[in-house]
């Protein structure tokens, strides 16, 4: 498995492909990661060329919906922002904003995620 050179790409990479093919030769029947779906807590503009994992936090709201927040310093050599992210939010190529609220699939992280392993 090829992996890109910047730590914050690194990181995307182990949570995105790296964890499916571990999965993949253990025999797993269903393959982490798993996507879910929260919703978006600010605008957020789409990629035109590819989609665009976010690393992102969750949180539950009072009505027991999940949303995702997007944290700052998103750049693939940036890594300030990693012992934050519990999520990587998938934002899918396109033009345009998502607006708050909207819909967005996303994967918890490891090992900072807020479920556990057998969740994922």
């Amino acid at each position: 498995l090829g992996l890109p050179g910047n730590p914050g790409s690194v990181y995307v990479c182990l949570n995105v492909h790296l964890i499916h093919v571990l999965d993949r030769l253990a025999g797993a029947a269903q393959p982490r990661p798993h996507r879910r779906t929260a919703r978006l807590s600010e605008p957020e503009s789409l990629g035109p060329f590819r989609e665009f994992w976010m690393r992102a936090r969750t949180r539950i709201s009072d009505k027991g919906e999940i949303w995702i927040d997007p944290l700052s310093k998103q750049s693939s050599h940036m890594i300030t922002n990693l012992t934050e992210c519990t999520a990587l939010a998938c934002l899918p190529e396109g033009e345009g904003i998502l607006e708050t609220g909207s819909l967005v699939e996303w994967i918890p992280t490891w090992p900072n995620s807020m479920f556990t392993a057998s969740e994922r």
